[in-house]
């Protein structure tokens, strides 16, 4: 879980930057959307697991979401994304 939690929200950055580089997207614009793609999980992620384990402690998910990618994406993940954008632009 805390691999997922450090990762996930990097990977899909990542991919959401180089993605829209093929749209003709601005810096401003790269960035933003790779925060956007960073920032899904926290929403749909404790639904995904709620909805597929039932059984599943919903302490243990939704700590991954909000104590760990959460921070993650605060402190780290979005200057990393405005540096991604700068490079994919």
């Amino acid at each position: 879980m805390v691999f997922a939690g450090l990762f996930v929200p990097i990977v899909s950055a990542s991919f959401a930057g180089l993605t829209s580089k093929f749209f003709g997207m601005s810096t401003g614009e790269i960035a933003t959307f790779s925060t956007l793609a960073a920032c899904v999980s926290y929403v749909t992620a404790p639904i995904a697991v709620k909805a597929a384990l039932p059984g599943a402690n919903p302490c243990i998910y939704s700590t991954t979401t909000l104590g760990i990618a959460l921070p993650l994406n605060l402190t780290l993940g979005v200057p990393l994304y405005i540096f991604l954008a700068e490079i994919f632009s």
